[in-house]
Protein backbone atom coordinates (compact mmCIF):
# COMPACT_ATOMS: atom_id res chain seq x y z
CA UNK A 1 0.00 0.00 0.00
CA UNK A 2 1.38 3.78 -0.83
CA UNK A 3 1.92 6.36 1.36
CA UNK A 4 1.93 9.93 0.04
CA UNK A 5 3.56 12.67 1.91
CA UNK A 6 3.01 16.33 0.89
CA UNK A 7 5.99 18.25 1.73
CA UNK A 8 4.39 21.24 2.05
CA UNK A 9 4.01 23.93 5.04
CA UNK A 10 0.95 23.68 6.91
CA UNK A 11 -0.70 26.78 5.90
CA UNK A 12 -0.03 26.89 2.29
CA UNK A 13 -2.91 25.63 -0.16
CA UNK A 14 -2.12 23.66 -2.60
CA UNK A 15 -4.21 23.93 -5.52
CA UNK A 16 -6.01 20.27 -7.00
CA UNK A 17 -7.30 19.39 -10.34
CA UNK A 18 -10.93 19.94 -9.60
CA UNK A 19 -11.41 16.10 -10.96
CA UNK A 20 -9.41 14.71 -8.41
CA UNK A 21 -9.11 14.45 -4.38
CA UNK A 22 -8.42 16.92 -1.93
CA UNK A 23 -4.76 17.15 -0.82
CA UNK A 24 -4.16 17.74 2.67
CA UNK A 25 -1.25 18.12 4.46
CA UNK A 26 0.11 15.10 6.24
CA UNK A 27 1.60 15.13 10.02
CA UNK A 28 3.98 13.48 11.66
CA UNK A 29 2.52 10.17 14.29
CA UNK A 30 2.59 10.84 17.44
CA UNK A 31 4.89 8.46 20.05
CA UNK A 32 2.88 4.82 19.45
CA UNK A 33 2.44 4.87 23.87
CA UNK A 34 -0.03 7.91 23.32
CA UNK A 35 -2.23 5.86 20.78
CA UNK A 36 -4.57 3.38 21.94
CA UNK A 37 -3.01 -0.58 20.84
CA UNK A 38 -3.75 -1.34 17.22
CA UNK A 39 -3.97 -4.87 16.26
CA UNK A 40 -0.66 -5.44 14.01
CA UNK A 41 -0.49 -4.73 10.29
CA UNK A 42 -0.42 -7.83 8.39
CA UNK A 43 2.88 -8.98 6.45
CA UNK A 44 2.64 -6.89 3.03
CA UNK A 45 1.77 -8.71 -0.02
CA UNK A 46 3.93 -9.18 -2.85
CA UNK A 47 3.71 -7.84 -6.01
CA UNK A 48 2.43 -10.38 -9.07
CA UNK A 49 3.16 -9.79 -12.33
CA UNK A 50 0.31 -11.86 -14.58
CA UNK A 51 0.68 -13.50 -18.06
CA UNK A 52 -1.80 -11.03 -19.36
CA UNK A 53 0.99 -8.17 -18.78
CA UNK A 54 -0.96 -6.69 -15.33
CA UNK A 55 0.54 -6.49 -11.99
CA UNK A 56 -1.07 -7.20 -8.69
CA UNK A 57 -0.28 -5.63 -5.30
CA UNK A 58 -2.64 -5.84 -2.17
CA UNK A 59 -5.38 -6.89 -3.70
CA UNK A 60 -4.80 -3.80 -6.47
CA UNK A 61 -4.39 -4.31 -9.92
CA UNK A 62 -2.39 -1.93 -12.55
CA UNK A 63 -3.47 -2.39 -16.16
CA UNK A 64 -0.19 -2.97 -18.41
CA UNK A 65 1.03 1.04 -19.16
CA UNK A 66 -0.70 2.13 -22.48
CA UNK A 67 1.63 2.62 -25.94
CA UNK A 68 3.12 5.56 -26.84
CA UNK A 69 1.00 8.27 -27.75
CA UNK A 70 -0.48 8.57 -31.51
CA UNK A 71 -2.53 10.38 -33.80
CA UNK A 72 -5.33 8.01 -33.00
CA UNK A 73 -8.34 9.61 -30.93
CA UNK A 74 -8.15 8.96 -27.56
CA UNK A 75 -10.50 6.03 -26.07
CA UNK A 76 -13.43 7.73 -24.46
CA UNK A 77 -13.46 5.17 -21.83
CA UNK A 78 -10.07 6.79 -19.98
CA UNK A 79 -10.31 10.49 -21.43
CA UNK A 80 -10.75 12.83 -18.34
CA UNK A 81 -14.26 14.32 -18.11
CA UNK A 82 -14.93 17.84 -18.09
CA UNK A 83 -13.60 19.83 -14.95
CA UNK A 84 -16.13 20.40 -12.39
CA UNK A 85 -16.34 23.42 -10.00
CA UNK A 86 -15.39 22.67 -6.05
CA UNK A 87 -17.56 24.00 -3.19
CA UNK A 88 -16.28 26.18 -0.55
CA UNK A 89 -12.44 25.11 0.24
CA UNK A 90 -9.86 26.32 2.98
CA UNK A 91 -8.56 29.66 2.69
CA UNK A 92 -4.96 30.31 2.46
CA UNK A 93 -3.38 29.96 6.10
CA UNK A 94 -6.12 27.94 7.35
CA UNK A 95 -4.80 24.92 9.09
CA UNK A 96 -6.19 21.42 8.83
CA UNK A 97 -7.52 20.63 12.45
CA UNK A 98 -10.48 18.16 13.89
CA UNK A 99 -12.16 19.43 16.67
CA UNK A 100 -10.83 18.45 19.51
CA UNK A 101 -14.73 17.50 20.35
CA UNK A 102 -14.34 14.31 18.10
CA UNK A 103 -11.35 12.62 19.87
CA UNK A 104 -9.85 11.26 17.03
CA UNK A 105 -5.63 10.47 16.98
CA UNK A 106 -5.62 13.68 14.04
CA UNK A 107 -1.97 12.66 12.74
CA UNK A 108 -2.27 8.72 12.31
CA UNK A 109 -5.82 9.69 10.63
CA UNK A 110 -4.01 12.25 8.60
CA UNK A 111 -1.94 9.12 7.55
CA UNK A 112 -4.00 6.95 6.94
CA UNK A 113 -6.64 9.82 4.82
CA UNK A 114 -3.03 10.14 2.75
CA UNK A 115 -2.94 6.62 2.01
CA UNK A 116 -6.84 6.17 1.36
CA UNK A 117 -6.88 8.84 -1.41
CA UNK A 118 -3.79 8.64 -3.09
CA UNK A 119 -5.21 4.44 -3.85
CA UNK A 120 -8.11 6.47 -5.69
CA UNK A 121 -4.96 7.94 -7.80
CA UNK A 122 -4.06 4.85 -10.92
CA UNK A 123 -5.30 1.17 -11.15
CA UNK A 124 -8.38 -0.20 -9.25
CA UNK A 125 -8.74 -1.51 -5.95
CA UNK A 126 -11.52 -3.63 -3.68
CA UNK A 127 -12.16 -2.38 -0.37
CA UNK A 128 -14.45 -5.14 1.22
CA UNK A 129 -16.67 -4.54 3.87
CA UNK A 130 -16.11 -5.99 7.41
CA UNK A 131 -19.54 -5.71 9.95
CA UNK A 132 -17.02 -6.20 13.24
CA UNK A 133 -13.81 -6.19 14.39
CA UNK A 134 -13.16 -9.84 13.68
CA UNK A 135 -13.92 -9.55 10.12
CA UNK A 136 -12.05 -6.58 10.11
CA UNK A 137 -8.96 -8.01 11.62
CA UNK A 138 -9.06 -11.11 9.01
CA UNK A 139 -10.09 -9.18 5.73
CA UNK A 140 -6.94 -7.05 6.98
CA UNK A 141 -5.01 -10.24 7.36
CA UNK A 142 -5.20 -11.06 3.96
CA UNK A 143 -3.96 -7.69 2.57
CA UNK A 144 -6.52 -5.60 1.49
CA UNK A 145 -5.52 -1.95 1.46
CA UNK A 146 -8.71 -0.43 3.15
CA UNK A 147 -11.85 -1.29 4.42
CA UNK A 148 -15.29 -0.02 4.36
CA UNK A 149 -18.55 -0.32 6.59
CA UNK A 150 -21.65 -1.88 5.75
CA UNK A 151 -25.18 -1.28 6.54
CA UNK A 152 -26.70 -4.67 5.81
CA UNK A 153 -24.25 -6.21 7.33
CA UNK A 154 -24.14 -4.63 10.99
CA UNK A 155 -28.13 -5.20 10.79
CA UNK A 156 -28.07 -8.64 10.25
CA UNK A 157 -26.05 -8.83 13.24
CA UNK A 158 -27.53 -7.09 15.48
CA UNK A 159 -30.65 -8.99 14.17
CA UNK A 160 -32.98 -5.80 12.36
CA UNK A 161 -33.57 -4.82 8.86
CA UNK A 162 -30.98 -2.67 6.78
CA UNK A 163 -31.58 0.75 7.99
CA UNK A 164 -32.91 0.16 11.10
CA UNK A 165 -29.21 1.32 12.80
CA UNK A 166 -29.08 4.69 13.66
CA UNK A 167 -26.17 6.90 13.59
CA UNK A 168 -25.20 6.40 17.26
CA UNK A 169 -25.07 2.27 16.45
CA UNK A 170 -23.49 3.05 13.15
CA UNK A 171 -20.40 5.05 14.59
CA UNK A 172 -19.72 2.58 17.07
CA UNK A 173 -19.27 -0.18 14.80
CA UNK A 174 -17.54 1.97 12.74
CA UNK A 175 -15.13 3.07 15.65
CA UNK A 176 -14.50 -0.80 16.23
CA UNK A 177 -13.48 -1.68 12.81
CA UNK A 178 -11.29 1.40 12.72
CA UNK A 179 -9.62 0.45 15.89
CA UNK A 180 -9.21 -3.57 14.59
CA UNK A 181 -6.93 -2.29 12.38
CA UNK A 182 -4.08 0.30 11.01
CA UNK A 183 -6.01 0.07 7.86
CA UNK A 184 -7.84 3.12 6.61
CA UNK A 185 -11.65 2.93 6.46
CA UNK A 186 -14.65 4.40 5.13
CA UNK A 187 -18.42 4.26 6.01
CA UNK A 188 -21.51 3.40 4.63
CA UNK A 189 -23.37 6.38 5.85
CA UNK A 190 -26.68 6.17 4.26
CA UNK A 191 -28.23 9.63 3.93
CA UNK A 192 -26.27 11.15 6.26
CA UNK A 193 -28.93 10.37 9.09
CA UNK A 194 -30.43 13.54 10.17
CA UNK A 195 -27.78 16.12 9.05
CA UNK A 196 -25.19 15.29 6.75
CA UNK A 197 -22.80 17.53 7.68
CA UNK A 198 -23.08 16.14 11.88
CA UNK A 199 -22.87 12.42 10.93
CA UNK A 200 -19.57 13.75 8.67
CA UNK A 201 -18.01 15.59 11.42
CA UNK A 202 -18.76 12.76 14.07
CA UNK A 203 -17.76 9.90 11.35
CA UNK A 204 -14.00 11.52 11.59
CA UNK A 205 -14.41 12.13 15.57
CA UNK A 206 -14.65 7.64 15.26
CA UNK A 207 -11.63 7.46 13.25
CA UNK A 208 -13.13 7.36 9.60
CA UNK A 209 -11.40 8.50 6.58
CA UNK A 210 -14.10 8.89 4.60
CA UNK A 211 -17.89 7.56 4.00
CA UNK A 212 -20.62 8.01 1.62
CA UNK A 213 -24.11 9.20 1.62
CA UNK A 214 -26.88 8.15 -0.36
CA UNK A 215 -29.88 10.14 -2.12
CA UNK A 216 -32.46 8.12 -0.43
CA UNK A 217 -34.46 8.66 2.51
CA UNK A 218 -37.20 6.15 4.18
CA UNK A 219 -36.79 4.11 0.69
CA UNK A 220 -37.67 7.10 -1.31
CA UNK A 221 -35.43 8.56 -3.69
CA UNK A 222 -34.79 12.22 -3.32
CA UNK A 223 -35.54 15.03 -6.08
CA UNK A 224 -32.13 15.83 -7.76
CA UNK A 225 -31.73 19.33 -5.92
CA UNK A 226 -32.79 17.96 -2.47
CA UNK A 227 -29.87 15.52 -2.88
CA UNK A 228 -27.60 18.04 -4.42
CA UNK A 229 -27.67 20.40 -1.40
CA UNK A 230 -27.61 17.09 1.30
CA UNK A 231 -23.94 15.69 -0.53
CA UNK A 232 -23.22 19.96 -0.43
CA UNK A 233 -23.40 20.10 3.09
CA UNK A 234 -21.62 17.03 3.65
CA UNK A 235 -18.80 18.05 1.66
CA UNK A 236 -18.68 21.56 3.65
CA UNK A 237 -18.72 19.57 6.74
CA UNK A 238 -15.67 17.84 5.15
CA UNK A 239 -13.91 20.77 4.00
CA UNK A 240 -10.03 20.76 6.14
CA UNK A 241 -11.15 17.33 7.52
CA UNK A 242 -9.41 14.28 6.50
CA UNK A 243 -12.23 12.87 4.59
CA UNK A 244 -12.55 11.00 1.29
CA UNK A 245 -16.90 12.02 0.35
CA UNK A 246 -18.66 9.61 -1.74
CA UNK A 247 -21.91 10.30 -2.76
CA UNK A 248 -24.04 7.32 -4.13
CA UNK A 249 -27.25 7.63 -6.58
CA UNK A 250 -29.27 4.50 -5.68
CA UNK A 251 -31.82 4.81 -8.90
CA UNK A 252 -31.00 1.28 -9.68
CA UNK A 253 -31.36 -0.21 -6.32
CA UNK A 254 -34.91 1.27 -6.07
CA UNK A 255 -36.10 0.33 -9.50
CA UNK A 256 -35.77 3.31 -11.35
CA UNK A 257 -33.55 2.17 -14.11
CA UNK A 258 -32.87 5.17 -15.39
CA UNK A 259 -29.21 5.81 -16.62
CA UNK A 260 -29.06 9.11 -17.70
CA UNK A 261 -30.90 10.38 -14.25
CA UNK A 262 -28.20 8.78 -12.83
CA UNK A 263 -25.92 10.13 -14.00
CA UNK A 264 -26.62 13.85 -14.30
CA UNK A 265 -27.01 12.80 -10.54
CA UNK A 266 -23.73 12.06 -10.04
CA UNK A 267 -22.57 14.98 -12.21
CA UNK A 268 -24.08 17.45 -9.95
CA UNK A 269 -22.70 15.71 -6.71
CA UNK A 270 -19.45 15.91 -8.61
CA UNK A 271 -19.67 19.27 -9.21
CA UNK A 272 -20.84 19.68 -5.56
CA UNK A 273 -17.57 19.34 -4.48
CA UNK A 274 -17.78 15.20 -4.08
CA UNK A 275 -14.83 13.28 -3.89
CA UNK A 276 -15.71 9.81 -5.40
CA UNK A 277 -19.04 8.60 -7.09
CA UNK A 278 -21.01 5.52 -7.00
CA UNK A 279 -24.27 4.54 -8.74
CA UNK A 280 -24.63 0.63 -7.08
CA UNK A 281 -26.45 -1.97 -9.04
CA UNK A 282 -25.26 -0.68 -12.17
CA UNK A 283 -26.70 -3.48 -14.76
CA UNK A 284 -23.94 -4.04 -16.95
CA UNK A 285 -20.28 -2.96 -18.64
CA UNK A 286 -22.06 -0.82 -20.76
CA UNK A 287 -23.39 1.21 -18.03
CA UNK A 288 -20.35 1.21 -16.06
CA UNK A 289 -18.00 2.32 -19.00
CA UNK A 290 -20.68 5.46 -19.68
CA UNK A 291 -20.63 6.27 -15.60
CA UNK A 292 -16.90 5.85 -15.81
CA UNK A 293 -17.21 8.28 -19.10
CA UNK A 294 -18.82 10.77 -17.61
CA UNK A 295 -17.44 11.32 -13.82
CA UNK A 296 -14.84 9.94 -11.97
CA UNK A 297 -12.52 8.22 -9.67
CA UNK A 298 -15.71 5.90 -9.68
CA UNK A 299 -16.70 3.25 -7.44
CA UNK A 300 -18.96 0.09 -8.40
CA UNK A 301 -20.69 -2.73 -6.28
CA UNK A 302 -19.28 -5.88 -6.84
CA UNK A 303 -22.32 -8.07 -8.97
CA UNK A 304 -20.05 -11.47 -9.77
CA UNK A 305 -19.70 -11.38 -12.90
CA UNK A 306 -16.83 -9.05 -13.80
CA UNK A 307 -13.54 -9.15 -12.68
CA UNK A 308 -11.16 -7.17 -10.74
CA UNK A 309 -9.06 -7.17 -14.19
CA UNK A 310 -12.05 -6.13 -16.91
CA UNK A 311 -13.80 -3.67 -14.40
CA UNK A 312 -10.74 -1.52 -14.49
CA UNK A 313 -10.38 -1.76 -17.95
CA UNK A 314 -13.49 0.05 -17.71
CA UNK A 315 -11.99 2.69 -15.83
CA UNK A 316 -13.30 2.11 -12.22
CA UNK A 317 -10.82 3.10 -9.84
CA UNK A 318 -13.04 1.18 -6.33
CA UNK A 319 -14.70 -2.05 -6.25
CA UNK A 320 -16.67 -2.59 -2.90
CA UNK A 321 -18.28 -5.79 -1.45
CA UNK A 322 -21.22 -4.06 0.16
CA UNK A 323 -23.03 -6.70 2.09
CA UNK A 324 -22.03 -9.58 -0.03
CA UNK A 325 -19.59 -11.25 2.63
CA UNK A 326 -21.76 -10.28 5.44
CA UNK A 327 -24.29 -12.72 2.94
CA UNK A 328 -21.63 -15.09 1.81
CA UNK A 329 -20.80 -16.27 5.86
CA UNK A 330 -25.02 -16.17 6.43
CA UNK A 331 -24.94 -18.52 3.88
CA UNK A 332 -22.04 -20.78 5.30
CA UNK A 333 -24.02 -21.24 8.76
CA UNK A 334 -27.20 -21.29 6.67
CA UNK A 335 -26.21 -24.42 4.86
CA UNK A 336 -24.59 -26.14 7.84
CA UNK A 337 -27.15 -25.68 10.12
CA UNK A 338 -30.22 -27.03 7.80
CA UNK A 339 -28.01 -30.04 7.27
CA UNK A 340 -28.29 -30.45 11.29
CA UNK A 341 -31.79 -29.73 10.89
CA UNK A 342 -32.91 -31.63 7.92
CA UNK A 343 -30.23 -34.42 7.24
CA UNK A 344 -29.13 -34.99 11.46
CA UNK A 345 -25.47 -34.51 10.17
CA UNK A 346 -22.50 -32.40 10.75
CA UNK A 347 -20.17 -32.93 7.59
CA UNK A 348 -20.28 -28.74 6.87
CA UNK A 349 -18.38 -27.99 9.87
CA UNK A 350 -15.27 -29.84 8.39
CA UNK A 351 -15.10 -26.95 6.28
CA UNK A 352 -14.74 -24.58 9.35
CA UNK A 353 -11.71 -22.45 9.60
CA UNK A 354 -9.57 -23.97 12.18
CA UNK A 355 -10.16 -23.16 16.05
CA UNK A 356 -6.33 -21.83 16.38
CA UNK A 357 -5.89 -19.82 13.29
CA UNK A 358 -8.83 -17.85 14.23
CA UNK A 359 -7.58 -17.33 17.64
CA UNK A 360 -4.20 -16.41 16.77
CA UNK A 361 -5.49 -13.90 14.35
CA UNK A 362 -7.41 -12.14 16.98
CA UNK A 363 -4.37 -12.07 19.06
CA UNK A 364 -4.24 -15.05 21.10
CA UNK A 365 -1.80 -17.72 21.83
Amino acid sequence: MRVVHHGRHPGQRLHRPRHHLRRRPSRTVHDPGERPERHPRPDPVPCTHRPDGTTTRANRVFPTPAAPASTTPADPRTAAPTARTSASRPTSGQATVIPEAYGADVTDQHAKHAAFRALHDDGVFVIPNPWDAGSARFLASLGFPALATTSAGLAFARGVPDGACGLDETLENAREIVDATELPVSADLGSGFDDPAETVRRAVGVGLVGGSVEDVVDGVVLSRDEAVERVAAAVEAADGLPFVLTARAENFLHGRRDLDDTIARLKAYADAGADVLYAPGLPDADAIAAVCRAVRPVNVLANGTLSVTELGALGVRRISVGSGLARAAWAGVANAAREIVEGGTFTALAAATPHAELNRLMGGG
